[in-house]
């Protein structure tokens, strides 16, 4: 399972003892421009998400910019949202486990002051991110972040630069409020979500 993890990633060349020690921990890597790596992790064994308390909140980077589909973002109209932002790349398997709950969610919480956002990353084509999107019936916006610059925006430790997936929260004021650095689920979702929905406008 691990194997066609990886291959499936894109790894090529030797496999020495020291890559595998570091695959099985990171996950799996996929390149990127200029020879990057964006590894994917695993989604068993993760962590609880990270919530941060109001005063230790810092803003959310500016994420305006073009879609996957073509269409623009602006970072601006989500201001008074609580806005779920997922880092992903169509090649990424736990990406692909994940997107079908973070659909659901999209569909539950619409119209509840929730807004969902992707950040299509590393991936120099639009076809790979929209087949993706077809394919998992995706219908939030994601943006089109060939080079990375997107996701280096964002504070240190608030999320793994080089991987995928991240899942990120800004509360209503667009400030980054929690994250979780791994694959998330339904309890993670709800976890990041409604603390926030219980602060009120």
């Amino acid at each position: 399972m691990f194997t066609n993890r990886c291959l499936r990633a894109g790894s090529t060349g030797r496999t020495s003892l020291a890559f595998v020690v570091a695959a099985l921990l990171a996950g799996c890597s996929s390149p990127g421009p200029a020879g990057a790596a964006a590894s994917a992790s695993p989604g068993t064994g993760r962590r609880p998400p990270v919530m941060k308390p109001v005063a230790e909140r810092v803003p959310a980077p500016d994420l305006s910019g073009p879609t996957v589909d073509g269409g623009t973002v602006a970072w601006p109209d989500y201001r008074g949202k609580v806005v779920i932002v997922n880092t992903w790349g169509s090649w990424c398997d736990p990406c692909r486990e994940e997107a079908r709950d973070l659909q659901r969610a999209y569909a539950e919480y619409q119209g509840r002051g929730v807004e969902f956002l992707g950040i299509n990353t590393r991936e120099q084509g639009r076809d790979g991110g929209r087949n993706f999107e077809k394919e998992f019936g995706v219908k939030y916006p994601s943006l089109h972040d060939p080079d990375g610059s997107l996701v280096l925006k964002f504070p240190k430790g608030t999320i793994t630069p080089q991987a995928v997936p991240n899942t990120l929260v800004v509360d209503r004021s667009g400030r980054l409020a929690g994250w979780a650095l791994h694959q998330v689920g339904p309890a993670d979702l709800e976890a990041l979500i409604a603390p926030l929905l219980a602060e009120g406008p």
